[in-house]
């Protein structure tokens, strides 16, 4: 979309960056945590920019097999698309909010930091539209 900044690259490292620690796990595909970090920051920016304008159309489209996940939200909203749905910034926030419930207090590895860092970024972008 034209009138929602593109979340880029350099976001998503700088907030990869936020939480990774000295205790910050990786999986056996890669041989360093850079290289982890960097195919983490690809995968979310290639999925984070999908956004769109809410109408009726789509709420009746998704209502019978996806319902809850517009919950909150009102035809003239921004959403966010996630494969065959669209998302409310509600329930972004709620798995925000499960996702740092589970994360608490814990080392994690850089796939774990991976969704909550996308979903931090899909808020950010929903809050600033649907805030107007």
């Amino acid at each position: 979309m034209e009138y929602v900044e593109k979340i880029t690259r350099e976001e998503v490292r700088s907030s990869m960056e936020e939480y990774i620690t000295e205790g910050t796990g990786h999986s056996v595909d890669f041989a360093t945590i850079e290289e982890a970090i960097e195919a983490s920051v690809k995968s979310i920016h290639q999925r984070v920019n999908d956004f769109e304008v809410l109408t009726q159309e789509m709420i009746d489209d998704q209502a019978e097999d996806y319902d809850g996940y517009l919950d909150g939200a009102e035809v003239g909203d921004l959403v966010w698309g996630d494969n065959e749905m669209w998302v409310s910034q509600g329930t972004v926030e709620s798995w925000i909010y499960e996702e740092e419930g589970l994360a608490h207090g814990k080392d994690l590895d850089v796939r774990d930091i991976e969704s909550l860092v996308a979903d931090h970024l899909i808020v950010d972008r929903l809050k600033k539209f649907n805030s107007k």
